[in-house]
């Protein structure tokens, strides 16, 4: 089930809340719960800000909690919430966008998956996340465009303790993963053509790099 509410205040900001209620089970008509039974509860909010007419100010708090009971991988909480912001702006030719998240994930009792280390003895229980984009109209006809933006993911209660077998195919628990961390960015240019009175194409030649860790 997804309950949402949508509305605009007296001083023109959006807010949206949307909400999840999702439940998986696996077993037979006797006994619903006789393999697994998973609950997901998910809440986004979310409020854009207009900033004079060329800017948008957004916001926003989410979490996500799952509560599982399962004979194959045993019963687990999972908790994975976040805090975000991002500021977009159009001056004149440029388009700028940036945009920082804040991500916190715990499974069970164990030490925090998104456990960020500032040095060798200090660190927080959140992963901070970055991201930046700028496009540039060069001439009418030819666009200029640059990002760069970092990403986490931490495992799931499946990955971490499934034990199982499926025909030849064996599955091993692996409580030990760790988060997948990585960052990308991109460089790139478009040019756009007119051929004769109905045809238009363009070129477009990018350069990009992606690092993945874990």
């Amino acid at each position: 089930i997804d309950p949402y509410i949508k509305f605009q205040d007296k001083n023109n900001n959006k807010h949206h809340l949307k909400t999840r209620y999702y439940l998986v089970t696996t077993g037979n008509d006797s006994e619903i719960a006789n393999t697994s039974f998973a609950q997901m509860f998910f809440a986004d909010y979310q409020m854009q800000r207009k900033i004079k007419k060329a800017s948008n100010l957004i916001f926003g708090l989410t979490n996500t909690l799952n509560l599982i009971t399962s004979s194959a991988f045993g019963n687990h909480k999972s908790e994975n919430a976040a805090s975000y912001l991002q500021f977009e702006t159009k001056q004149k030719k440029l388009d700028l966008s940036s945009g920082v998240r804040f991500e916190f994930c715990q499974l069970d009792t164990l030490d925090f998956d998104s456990r960020f280390k500032i040095s060798d003895q200090v660190s927080i229980p959140v992963y901070p996340i970055f991201r930046m984009g700028a496009h540039y109209e060069l001439f009418k006809a030819t666009h200029l465009r640059m990002s760069i933006g970092q990403g986490v993911r931490f495992p799931s209660v499946a990955e971490r303790f499934v034990s199982t077998s499926t025909g030849g195919l064996i599955i091993f628990k692996n409580p030990n993963l760790k988060p997948e961390t990585g960052w990308t960015a991109e460089i790139g240019a478009k040019q756009v053509v007119r051929i004769g009175e109905t045809w238009k194409g363009f070129f477009d030649v990018a350069g990009f790099i992606n690092q993945y860790s874990n």
